[in-house]
């Protein structure tokens, strides 16, 4: 409960910072002063994501699911001299898995989620960067169902009179997640990273993801 609350906070703080930092220096642009001058400014980007992603229970083994999730997010300068970013955005994910829980059991589950994330975008040269990123995010799982080739009817994973108690869904959580962006020329990136939920997804069970991105920047 304490790292929920941890990261709650963490998120309120970032939103609040992005916020401030959106209406008084959007669109503004610096100078780093390095040899190879570059400009710090602001940017907004959309993205795709594929998430190889896995149930990771407490006791029994983990089961792979696949993810894809699509986005949008700006990247606000909270530096006058560094090229530091609050990154914060919105998406929209679509996992499922031909088995589940080691059943016949088809599964699927649209989320909608808010990352938040601190992000240092290290110049290389005027036309590459690395920005390795960290931080935070929440989803709201909005639908969800079971399906099996023996019956014609689709299970609510969110209703306790579909499911039983021990596979009962939840429809919040919150997570983190760290990795890299590479950028290139300030117009297209890519990059790859890792996170896990604090919260379970369903009892005594939680999900770890990758991502691995394609994103535009402008």
């Amino acid at each position: 409960m304490k790292k929920i609350m941890l990261a709650a906070a963490f998120v309120l703080l970032s939103c609040g910072t992005a916020f401030a930092q959106f209406t008084n220096a959007s669109g503004s642009t610096k100078s780093t002063g390095s040899s190879t001058p570059v400009e710090i400014k602001d940017w907004t980007s959309v993205y795709v994501q594929y998430n190889p992603s896995r149930f990771i229970p407490k006791n029994g083994d983990s089961e792979s699911f696949n993810r894809f999730t699509f986005g949008v997010s700006r990247a606000i300068n909270v530096m006058q001299s560094q090229p530091l970013y609050i990154e914060v955005g919105g998406n929209l994910q679509f996992g499922f898995t031909s088995e589940f829980v080691g059943s016949e059991l088809k599964w699927k589950m649209l989320s909608i989620g808010v990352p938040v994330n601190l992000t240092y975008a290290w110049h290389i040269t005027n036309k590459f960067a690395i920005a390795p990123y960290f931080g935070f995010n929440m989803r709201v799982n909005v639908w969800g169902n079971l399906t099996h080739d023996d019956y014609d009817k689709s299970l609510d994973i969110f209703d306790d009179d579909d499911v039983s108690d021990a596979l009962q869904h939840k429809r919040f959580q919150i997570g983190w997640q760290i990795g890299a962006n590479f950028q290139f020329n300030d117009d297209i990136y890519i990059g790859a990273g890792y996170g896990t939920d604090f919260m379970e997804i369903f009892e005594k069970c939680k999900i770890g993801r990758a991502h691995i991105t394609l994103g535009l920047m402008f």
